[in-house]
């Protein structure tokens, strides 16, 4: 709460802001002279140029907020800057320090300032001031502009310009890094796998890390002073905070002792090869460490003048050994917005991000597996756009992390344990994480070479200003630019903007019909297809992601394409006047597409926006046969498309070109009806409103009438209307029984002007849902393995069905073992049950518009076995990676007994490639078994049970501790002794990858000879009605062979439903126990309250305490429907439990209300007094003292008194 007011008053206090002035004033750029020697480096492709008042600037800004007042008090200055379009725009900025407070003391004439747009917090800057430069960076959610000095030595003059318009020619044609991918992902794995994502209040923390930037002397020789060089490096980490701050809501902070790891000599440098990164990277930790220690920095990085990459990292920040290695070839004089994002791209590196593109010619030892989620070359932070080749998706970078880079740094850098999060000072700004929402169900199925469209929602705590973007997330395997095979990436990222909707292919390329762009490839064969909605915040502070995932496939090559044909020519239409529309279907209406209707829409003024008006809906549900008559819609167009879009699906198609809509001009009208398709429930008596318009003069009225099945009754509110009035529908449905898809015609005519019809179509569920009938395991039986097969019969109504197993019939929750969701009438479980339990089972059917109850309960027991376990202990027997070695672990079972049963449990184990292993077991006899063989290509190690009952047959994963049937039966071993040594054999077949056995288990298990309970007596209870019996031992009796009464146990699977059944004078409820002992002793009584039936019952099962049992059972109870004055007349109270301790219960009949009570001890004093309203209450007599009391009920109209005896 503290966070989100803070948050709340930054809003507020928006309007603290000082004003500012405008320092600026356009000048042409031929009135800019160059004095001698002066220079200009960076020369855009187009800019403005403007004379700049640096001095009176920096006074003025020298006084501006700091950042910790701004975020507690929003304070702020107003600073005036030039916009690509020449016009001034405002800014809200604050003091944002990028050094340490020590450097920053040495050096004061540099400042660093943040801030936002006024009026687009998205939009934010960074400016440096040094002694006598000024430069800014604007980001915005379209571009990335700088203000920059326009020469070297001016200190007057500056030009703001697009940084897409200047591409350093150092960085033309350059591979720009040389980052071993594997290497950081497998130190990145082990650094990461602590935790999950900061939860904390849903918010993401800002966080800062101290760098440590240095140089060689070959680029520090080039601006000559360490005073300098500090000041070009707090403009360079100003530059390259603007994208962490705005991605990850991290920033880098320039370290206290910087000066003493800058370097202005080559030939005292530390450093060998300066010109080669490669050769760099592997010294530079080492050097940061032994000149300013470790402890003093959490990222290292290195400038210097490479001729071989552009920048390469290898190691991770805050890690001892890795957390300097990092470089940056930046060859240049300029903090250029290129050479800022190749050392992004490296620090993206050293906080774990792989590279993302997918396919790059000649570098494939830089191509990521299992992360190149970019076609081609990529074209984000982390990919390779420019250097791949014939696979080049884009000359140039996109200034934004890929959802996936995203995803790797902030498991690293926000993940509570993990190095990166550990190391970082972290800052609350009450930023709350946006929350995605996608309303997609995943596996569906789309036609090949059919655009399709992806939308999502997004809510934010803040109210920030959120931008968005779909990237495709399918990375198996690599293919060049344009040829896809697989499950590589066919559509390329786009930059984060404000709609969260996007098209496949993009607007353009649909209407153009252009679906072989390689930049944005429709698939166009049998795939998987997986997608985020990747959405940022853009919190000025430091901006929260998020995002959300969906999966869908496409069909195969038979499927599709789904396309327009009819018409093909432009059409000149009248509203009101009827079209003819035809499609290829191509097999999309059946399975597995499924498409059975489809949506007609005219997109006005072209614009495919599924969610926007001008996407004026014709047909709603029309049936998916290719061709449909529709009405032309009450809207006039210049230009429109005719869209068909499949009704319950992502695909649609375009027509090739655009139609015009004008008004009739000719007598004539147009009705419509509002919502004509209804998805209902049974009974409903939906409503429908019609409207209507008329044109050209029309007076005459509009008719209607209807046509339906005999048992669907249509009801107009008016049989006519004057053009332009509304009318209403009601259709009584009280005549439809069964579900299923109906249509009524709804006709509309002006006699001898014009006649239009429409559909009205309804998809009704009845809720037919109780009494679902189990199958298997049936009811009662005995012995059954610790894995099942579950059957039971369908309900014609029911989409799903929920089955519950548990331990107990009162299914509560610590009794219910698992609960399954099934849209089928059968499940075959994994769960393994315990032996010698009795379980019970049930099921719920459900659809969209109701479930039903529970169905009758189901017992069965699982067989009866004498095991032991044999465990391991922890291990660390090695596998060498050299050769193909053979290692044997062996375990020790004195027990010596004939096997019935053999399972392995907790075999875990590392393996860099787990598919170089055979794994046998071999018994004392010296019996082998296979358990499986080079299966599961995977580093992620083996966790994993064998077990000839599992209901699931070996498979991948084989990490996350599943139960799988072994390639050759753990039942070979079936008669032999148990007793000797058991040995695990693991053979690795190919050599360079190692492990290690960690831990293993054996359960060896014999079969237990039963001897189960009998029934003895179950005889029916005769009782009066109103009467309260004992239920005697002659009526109800089980003996045992091996058990006393005392161990033959009674478990209640329902209740009477006419009568309380009393255990030791408590009220009994499902999943009650009881035993025969209890039996015996009177203990078990049955008070008939209901005078409705002439018969009652329970159901019970019987256990005894060697798995013996007795399946589910009726008893009977037989009601003598007497009636006396007395009975008729009088209410039956009952008090429990009597002798009482703590709780007293009185309970009546149902149909019988207690209105009031009074306890008064045996002088007659009055000791409590209450009213009530139920037929059931209960009162605390804790405060009583032992003794005798009298309690006086009134219910209804009568009053009973009853003697209580409080213990």
């Amino acid at each position: 709460m503290i966070k989100k007011s803070l948050y709340t008053l930054f809003i507020l206090l928006l309007g603290n802001v000082i004003s500012g002035q405008n320092f600026w004033t356009p000048v042409h750029e031929s009135a800019i002279q160059l004095r001698s020697g002066d220079y200009r480096e960076v020369i855009p492709d187009k800019y403005t140029t403007y004379q700049f008042n640096i001095d009176a600037a920096k006074a003025y800004l020298m006084n501006a907020p700091e950042e910790k007042t701004f975020i507690e008090r929003g304070t702020a200055y107003t600073f005036a800057l030039p916009g690509l379009d020449g016009k001034m725009e405002d800014y809200m900025v604050w003091n944002s320090p990028v050094m340490e407070d020590e450097l920053a003391a040495r050096y004061p004439f540099i400042q660093s300032y943040k801030g936002y747009k006024k009026d687009e917090k998205s939009t934010t800057i960074r400016i440096t001031i040094g002694q006598n430069s000024f430069h800014a960076a604007i980001r915005s959610t379209e571009s990335m502009v700088y203000i920059d000095p326009y020469s070297h030595d001016t200190g007057k003059y500056f030009m703001v310009y697009n940084t897409k318009d200047y591409t350093e020619d150092f960085l033309k044609d350059k591979v720009i890094c040389a980052t071993d991918d594997d290497l950081l992902a497998k130190e990145a794995k082990n650094r990461s796998g602590l935790g999950s994502r900061n939860p904390t209040s849903g918010t993401l923390e800002f966080r800062k890390f101290r760098l440590a930037l240095g140089c060689t002397g070959e680029w520090g020789q080039k601006r000559g002073t360490k005073e300098k060089i500090i000041e070009e490096m707090v403009i360079f980490v100003d530059r390259a905070n603007v994208y962490f701050e705005s991605e990850i809501a991290a920033r880098m902070v320039l370290i206290n002792n910087l000066e003493n790891i800058i370097n202005l000599d080559p030939a005292t440098d530390p450093y060998t090869n300066a010109n080669a990164g490669l050769s760099l990277v592997r010294q530079n930790t080492n050097v940061f460490n032994s000149r300013i220690g470790s402890g003093s920095y959490d990222m290292g990085h290195l400038f210097s003048v490479c001729t071989d990459v552009g920048g390469v990292a290898a190691g991770l920040i805050c890690t001892d050994s890795g957390r300097g290695a990092g470089v940056t070839c930046h060859n240049g004089s300029s903090a250029t917005n290129g050479i800022v994002l190749v050392f992004v791209h490296e620090a993206g590196h050293q906080m774990t991000a792989a590279h993302t593109f997918n396919h790059c010619p000649g570098q494939e030892g830089q191509t990521p597996i299992g992360n190149g989620f970019e076609p081609g070359s990529g074209s984000t932070i982390m990919a390779y756009p420019g250097a791949c080749g014939s696979s080049n998706l884009s000359l140039y970078r996109d200034d934004y992390y890929h959802g996936a880079t995203l995803d790797q740094i902030l498991r690293y850098t926000a993940t509570e344990g993990t190095d990166g999060y550990v190391c970082a000072e972290k800052i609350d700004i009450g930023n709350y994480v946006p929350e995605v929402t996608l309303d997609y169900i995943n596996d569906f199925y789309i036609p090949k070479s059919t655009p399709f469209f992806l939308t999502g929602k997004v809510t934010d705590a803040n109210g920030d200003p959120m931008t968005y973007n779909w990237e495709q997330f399918d990375a198996q395997g690599s293919a060049p630019l344009g040829m896809p095979v697989g499950n590589v990436p066919l559509f390329r990222s786009v930059r984060p903007n404000n709609d969260p909707t996007r098209l496949f292919p993009n607007r353009n390329r649909i209407l153009n019909w252009e679906f072989d762009n390689v930049q944005e490839l429709l698939p166009t064969y049998q795939r998987d297809m997986t997608f985020r909605l990747v959405t940022r915040d853009n919190n000025p502070l430091g901006s929260a992601a998020s995002w959300a995932e969906m999966k869908f496939k496409v069909a195969p090559e038979s499927v599709g394409p789904f396309q327009f044909t009819e018409p093909s020519s432009p059409q000149k239409l009248k509203i009101a006047e009827k079209l003819n529309v035809q499609w290829d279907v191509n097999n999309t209406d059946i399975a597995p597409v499924n498409c059975k209707y489809v949506d007609i829409f005219f997109a006005v003024n072209n614009n495919l926006d599924f969610g926007s008006t001008d996407m004026v809906p014709a047909a709603i549900q029309v049936p998916n046969t290719g061709s449909a008559s529709i009405i032309t819609p009450n809207v006039t167009a210049s230009r429109a498309r005719i869209v068909i879009k499949a009704s319950d699906n992502i695909f649609f198609t375009v027509s090739r070109v655009d139609s015009k809509i004008d008004e009739p001009d000719q007598p004539s009208f147009f009705m419509d009806i509002q919502s004509p398709t209804r998805t209902l429930c049974l009974p409903a008596s939906p409503e429908f409103d019609l409207t209507t318009a008329g044109f050209a003069g029309l007076e005459e009225d509009i008719i209607f009438e209807a046509e339906s099945q005999g048992f669907i009754h249509p009801i107009f509110e008016k049989q006519s209307v004057k053009p332009g009035a509304s009318n209403k529908l009601t259709l009584d449905l009280s005549d439809v029984k069964e579900s299923g898809e109906y249509e009524v015609l709804i006709r509309s005519f002006v006699p001898g002007i014009d006649t239009l019809e429409r559909i009205v179509r309804l998809i009704l569920t009845s809720t037919d849902l109780s009494d679902v009938q189990l199958a298997q395991p049936s009811n009662g039986i005995s012995g059954l393995g610790p894995t099942q097969k579950y059957h039971w019969h369908k309900k014609n109504d029911a989409t799903g069905y929920i089955l519950q197993v548990a331990t107990s019939p009162a299914f509560g929750q610590k009794d219910i073992v698992f609960q399954e969701e099934r849209q089928d009438t059968f499940y075959n479980s994994s769960y393994f049950l315990d032996n010698s339990t009795i379980y019970y089972w049930r099921i719920k059917s459900f659809n969209s518009c109701d479930e039903g109850s529970w169905s009758d309960i189901f017992a069965f027991t699982t067989e009866s076995k004498n095991c032991s376990v044999t465990k391991s202990g922890e291990l660390t027997l090695n596998i060498s990676q050299s050769g193909t070695p053979t290692i044997t672990s062996e375990l020790f079972v004195t027990a010596d007994a004939r096997i019935d049963d053999v399972n392995i449990k907790n075999l875990r184990a590392r393996h860099t490639r787990s598919a170089d292993l055979v794994v046998t077991l071999e018994s004392p006899s010296g019996t082998k078994v296979r358990l499986w063989t080079r299966k599961c290509p995977t580093a992620n190690g083996i966790n994993i049970g064998l077990d000839d009952q599992s209901n699931d047959y070996f498979q991948c994963p084989i990490h996350l501790n599943n139960i799988y049937r072994p390639e050759e039966p753990l039942s070979t071993f079936n008669g032999e002794s148990t007793f000797g040594y058991w040995k695990l054999i693991i053979e690795d077949t190919k050599t360079g990858d190692g492990g290690r056995l960690t831990n293993w288990e054996i359960e060896l298990c014999a079969n237990v000879a039963l001897n189960p309970p009998a029934l003895v007596n179950n005889n029916s209870l005769n009782i009066n009605t109103g009467d309260t019996q004992p239920i005697t031992v002659d009526l109800l009796k089980s003996e045992d062979q091996d058990n006393g009464d005392a161990e033959l146990i009674y478990t209640l699977v329902t209740i009477p439903a006419e009568g309380v059944l009393m255990i030791n004078g408590y009220p009994a409820q499902v999943g009650n126990e009881f035993t025969q002992q209890d039996i015996n002793e009177g203990k078990l009584t049955y008070w008939n309250s209901q005078a409705r039936k002439a018969g009652d019952a329970f159901k019970f099962t019987v256990r005894d305490n060697n798995g013996g049992w007795i399946g589910i059972t009726t008893f009977n109870i037989d009601i003598q429907q007497v009636v006396s004055t007395e009975d008729a007349v009088f209410p039956t109270i009952i008090v429990y439990p009597n002798p009482a301790s703590d709780i007293i219960h009185i309970q009546t009949a149902s149909d019988v209300t207690i209105t009031s009570f009074t306890i008064t001890d045996i002088t007659g004093k009055s000791i409590l007094n209450h009213s009530a309203s139920g037929n059931h209450i209960s009162i605390d007599a804790s405060q009583l003292s032992s003794g005798i009391y009298m309690i006086r009920i009134k219910a209804g109209d009568y009053m009973v008194t009853k003697k209580l005896v409080k213990n």
